[in-house]
C-alpha cells in the first residue's frame, strides 16, 4: 500500500476531574460519554506522498467499555493524483477494567485490552487500501501514576486475511506506551514511544510520536502531533525499512454529558 494511513485518533479519559479547577473546561468534558474527531494528516513519504482526511465516533457504554468507528479518506499520492477518496474503514472496541470511562480527548483510542478490525472499503488499485481484512488484538492496561499523569501500555497483534492476488500478507507486533501529561489549564503533551516488529520480515524499528492539545471549550479541543513512523517494503522477497514524517491536525467534540 502506497499510503502510509495515519490511524491516530483521541479516545477516553482516566485522568481525574478534581485535578482540574472548577471552571476548567475538562471538569465538565470528564463527562462526556460521546465523542466525534475529526483529523487530518500529512505524510512526507516523496515521491508518494499521502494525506488523509479522518472522522471518527467514539461511544462509552457500561463506564468500562467503548467503541469506535473510523472512517477515513485518502489521497495516495497527493502530487499525481490529488482527490479524497474513501480507505479503509475500522471498528475498534476497547475494555479497561478499574477504570471508569470518559470521551475526553486526550487518551489515545487503544487503551487497555480490545481489538479492532480494519475492512477493505478503499481501492486497493488507486492505493487507498490494504487490499485485505486486518485483525488487531491488544492486551494492555493503564496506570495512573498522578491526577496529571496516566501511562497505556499496549502490546498488539496485527495480520491480516483474505488479502487480494496483489496485496502485502501483515504480520507484526506493536509494543506501546503512551505517556500523557494533562494540565491544570486544559493542555496536554503526549508522548508514545513505539516498537514495530514485522515477523515476516524478522525486522523491527523503534518509532515516536508527540501531540500538544488543548481543550478549549467542554465541546472543542485542538491538537497537533508529529511522528516518526516506520513501515517495511518487499521487493524481490528482500524487506526494506521505510521511515516517513507524519503531521497531523485533530478537532475534538466530546458531548453527551
Amino acid at each position: 500500500m502506497r499510503c502510509r494511513l495515519l490511524i491516530l485518533m483521541l479516545s477516553v479519559s482516566v485522568v481525574q476531574a478534581e485535578a482540574l479547577a472548577d471552571e476548567n473546561p475538562a471538569t465538565r468534558a470528564q463527562s462526556a460519554a460521546n465523542r466525534l474527531d475529526i483529523a487530518y494528516s500529512f505524510t512526507d513519504d516523496t515521491p508518494n506522498d499521502s494525506a488523509v482526511l479522518q472522522a471518527q465516533y467514539t461511544q462509552i457504554f457500561a463506564r468500562q467499555h467503548q467503541v469506535v468507528l473510523q472512517v477515513p479518506f485518502a489521497d495516495a499520492n497527493t502530487s499525481e493524483s490529488p482527490g479524497l477518496r474513501l480507505s479503509d474503514t475500522r471498528l475498534g472496541y476497547s475494555y479497561t477494567p478499574g477504570q471508569e470511562l470518559t470521551a475526553n480527548p486526550w487518551v489515545p483510542s487503544e487503551i487497555g485490552t480490545g481489538v479492532g478490525l480494519s475492512i477493505p472499503t478503499g481501492d486497493f488499485d488507486e492505493g487507498t487500501s490494504t487490499g485485505s481484512w486486518v485483525m488487531s488484538p491488544r492486551l494492555g492496561f493503564v496506570a495512573v501514576r498522578s491526577t496529571e499523569l496516566f501511562i497505556a501500555p499496549s502490546v498488539q497483534y496485527v495480520f491480516s486475511f483474505g488479502e487480494k492476488d496483489e496485496a502485502a500478507r501483515i504480520s507484526s507486533l506493536v509494543v506501546k506506551a503512551p505517556v500523557t501529561y494533562v494540565g491544570v489549564r486544559s493542555a496536554w503533551f503526549q508522548w508514545t514511544p513505539e516498537y514495530l516488529r514485522s515477523l515476516r520480515a524478522d525486522d523491527g524499528a523503534f518509532v515516536n510520536s508527540f501531540r500538544l492539545g488543548k481543550l478549549f471549550t467542554p465541546n472543542l479541543a485542538i491538537s497537533l502531533e508529529y511522528s516518526r513512523s516506520a513501515y517495511f517494503v518487499e521487493d524481490a522477497g528482500e524487506f526494506d525499512e521505510k521511515n516517513v514524517d507524519v503531521w497531523s491536525v485533530f478537532f475534538a467534540f466530546p458531548f453527551g454529558y
